[in-house]
Order: structure tokens, then sequence, then C-alpha cells
């Protein structure tokens, strides 16, 4: 191809070189005539001068139409080009830097709206409220972007520690749902210890989200959390009854509700489920439960304690069993027994709950500097970066 085009070029040379050579030999001549005016020159002067006005034509040609859409161009490509390191700045969190970058979209016919959001999120982040209110304002063109608008108002509220913005989120799951909008109800009112308020959002978002496999165990942990948090015996029972008969059987589950309901007053309808739960398999949640019984009479302590025992002879040691047990005889006065009890557990396998469980016996028993030693253990177990330090 670039053979041929040479071959066209060399071609083309041939006439013009000799037109060139004619032309040097007689110039010719030219006369012009026009309202009186006659102009008398050679050919190739006049051919000169033609190209010069062509020239100066094309020239102011550019000057004034060409040049300024040049400029537009340049000023939109590096406006976008601004615009796209915002939102790179933005997606690795780094939202002082993406906000100055970010307004450059907002002077983008195309991109404005999205672009106040965004500017909005940014200002959201770095705590700035009214810069993000202010970039909201100019959102208000696309119709797409409302929901995601109202969401953001409603977060610089709850970001202002305003519960309108709680109530807000609530009429857009009614008006307009939307995922954005449920998910961030979800969160906020788990954030809050009112998750079992969030569980019929749940239902409401996985009919946006159909297939969205992450909403099972997101419903599960609404579940568990709704257990442990519930104010009332009416509401306890009223999560318990969402729950199905295969998720009831889970301990941890059943766990919490019977812990909640023992802290409500309800230990009377539960300790037949933990007894029934217990004797078919082990669990350190469920006997913690179990030790958690009100202690409201002899008898009712000591049966227990045989249904503990028999368990242990059934089932073997472990850590739960050992310490429940190690519980319930501190209840009924055995302190040396509890205390072998707690030993062994310990000895099985040392938990921060066997060291809480030794000071609490010792707190008991009057014993001081053991029970702040067990207390001192307890806490280097579950949080060993607070001794981190001090060692």
């Amino acid at each position: 191809m670039n053979a041929l085009k040479w071959f066209l070029t060399l071609l083309l040379t041939i006439p013009l070189a000799y037109l060139g050579f004619a032309l040097a030999r007689d110039p010719g001549r030219l006369s012009l005539q026009a309202w009186g005016w006659q102009i008398d020159t050679t050919l190739v002067l006049a051919l000169v001068l033609l190209a010069v006005a062509i020239g100066l034509l094309a020239m102011l040609y550019w000057l004034l139409w060409r040049m300024p859409k040049w400029l537009v161009r340049r000023r939109k490509r590096t406006l976008q080009r601004q615009y796209r390191q915002g939102l790179i700045e933005l997606l690795n969190g780094r939202y002082a830097r993406a906000r100055k970058k970010l307004a450059a979209g907002r002077q983008l016919a195309d991109q404005r709206d999205i672009a106040a959001v965004t500017c909005a999120y940014a200002a959201l982040q770095t705590n700035d409220f009214q810069d993000a209110i202010n970039a909201l304002e100019a959102a208000n063109d696309e119709p797409e972007l409302a929901p995601v608008a109202d969401v953001l108002r409603a977060k610089i509220q709850l970001a202002q520690n305003d519960p309108q913005g709680l109530d807000a989120l609530s009429q857009l799951a009614v008006r307009q749902p939307s995922v954005l909008g449920l998910q961030t109800l979800i969160s906020e009112l788990a954030a809050r210890a009112r998750a079992h308020e969030a569980l019929p959002y749940i239902a409401q978002l996985a009919r946006l989200t159909p297939g969205d496999s992450k909403l099972a165990a997101r419903w599960a942990t609404l579940l568990r959390e709704s257990l442990a948090s519930a104010a009332t015996l009416d509401e306890l029972q009223q999560i318990w009854q969402q729950i199905g008969e295969k998720e009831r059987s889970l301990p941890d589950v059943l766990a919490r509700y019977a812990v909640r309901a023992i802290a409500l007053g309800a230990h009377e309808s539960v300790e037949p489920m933990l007894r029934s739960a217990l004797a078919k398999t082990t669990s350190d949640q469920l006997w913690l439960a179990f030790s958690q019984l009100p202690d409201t009479s002899e008898r009712e302590t000591t049966g227990r304690i045989a249904f503990v025992e028999k368990q242990l002879e059934k089932q073997g040691e472990s850590v739960g069993l050992l310490l429940a047990l190690a519980e319930l005889c501190q209840k009924r006065g055995m302190a040396v027994k509890a205390k072998q009890l707690i030993e062994r557990a310990q000895a099985l396998y040392p938990s921060a709950r066997g060291h809480a469980a030794l000071g609490n016996w010792a707190e008991r028993e009057g014993d001081l500097a053991l029970a702040m030693s067990a207390y001192r253990h307890a806490l280097e177990v579950s949080s060993p970066e607070l001794f981190t330090r001090t060692r």
C-alpha cells in the first residue's frame, strides 16, 4: 500500500514539474478589469496572490471558528481527566483529595448531577455536612439520582445525630424503595441496637435483589442481634416466631434466646428447652445460658446439678459443662467443689471465661487478691492487645 502511494505521488510530480517548466519559460500575462479598474500582472504572481489570500481566509476561519471550539474541547478534556482522577481518589478512600477533583465534573453538562452526588458523598466522609448539602442541591435534574440524593441527605442527618434521618429512610423504603436505601436503613438500625426493626426490610431487600447469597447470612445475623436486644418478652416472642424450626435448634440461636428470656424473667419456659437441647448435644453457649438460670429454690438448683452431672457422665468433660456445674455448686454453697470444677475446666482448656469464673469464686469467698489476679488473666486472654505495652 505504501509503495502505491509513493508511485502515485511520483506520477503527480511529473505534470507539476512540466507546468512549472512552462511557466518559467512563459509566465503569461493576466489582465483583470472591473468597475473602471484594470490590473495587469503575470499568471505566476496571480497564482501566488491567490494562494496567499486563501491562506489568510483559512487562518481567519480557524481563529474565529475552529480555535474557540478547540479551546472548549481542550477544557472539556481537562475537566474529564480531573473528574476521572477524583473518582479514583474516591474509590481509594482519599476523600479530601477527591472533593477537589470531583468538583471539575460539576462543570461538565453531561456529568453535572452525578458529579454533585459524588462530591456530596466525599464531603460527608470528611464531615463537611454543609458542603454535602449544597452539593446535593445541584443534583435535582436527574430522576434516577433522586433516591441516591435522598439517602445521602438522611445519612447527613444521622451523622449529625438527627433522628429524623431514620424516619426519612423508613419513608423512602415505603415510597421509593431502593437497594441503597434499604441497605443503609438496615445497617443504621442494627448499629443502634434496633436489629428487630430491620428484619422486615431484609425481606423487602430480597425482593429487589433476587439471588443475593449474602442476604441469608445478613438475615441470620440480624435475628441473633434482635434476640439479644429485645426489650420486652412480647418483642422477644415476636422475633422468636419469625425463626424457623431448624434455626431454633441451632445452639447459638437458642442460647441467645434463652439468655434474653432469663434476663426478662421467663426462665420457667426456657429451662425445659435448654434441658432438651443439652441432652442431645453439648454446647458451651447453651451451658452458659443454663448456668444463668436463677437460684429460686434449693430443690430446683439441686435438680439442675443432678441433670448436669448426668450429662457429665454421658457426654464427658467439656469447658462449658464444667463451668456450668461449678456455678450451680457455688450457688448451693459447695465452694470447694466449685473451685475444683473450675480448675478442671482450665486444665482442659484455659479460657477467659474460666479465669472470670475463678475471679467470681474468689470474690464470693473474700479472696480479693486471687480475684484481681484471675480477672487480669481473663482480660489478658480476651484482649491481649491491652497488655502488649505493659510487658
